[in-house]
């Protein structure tokens, strides 16, 4: 929360993958940031802008070795996006919904 009404929101966050091994192949290292802000402008409506993979980072590369062959897949992603959202909420908020006691008197009766 970045002001002290609540309206306005910032996320921030970093993935990492270690390096591993699938198969056969050595899988390298990978990570990426992502960020994200909303802002709320009144109680129905918000608006928020999210980002992945900002420093297009999210790259892993394979190596494998087959009958003295070095194989490697170099996997290049197009990961990098960004993402504008816009969302109102329909509907009457002073509406509450009623509680009921659901059940069978009987059996509710039965238990200490």
């Amino acid at each position: 929360m970045l002001n002290r009404k609540r309206t306005l929101m910032l996320n921030l966050g970093f993935y990492y993958e270690f390096p591993y091994l699938d198969g056969y192949s050595n899988v390298t290292a990978y990570s990426y940031v992502y960020t994200g802000i909303k802002f709320r402008l009144k109680d129905n409506l918000t608006v928020a802008l999210t980002a992945n993979d900002l420093f297009k980072t999210n790259h892993a590369k394979q190596t494998m070795l087959s009958d003295g062959v070095n194989y490697v897949n170099d996997n290049i992603p197009d990961s990098r996006n960004f993402r504008l959202s816009i969302t109102y909420r329909l509907g009457n908020k002073k509406m509450r919904a009623e509680q009921h006691n659901a059940g069978n008197d009987e059996v509710r009766g039965r238990i200490p």
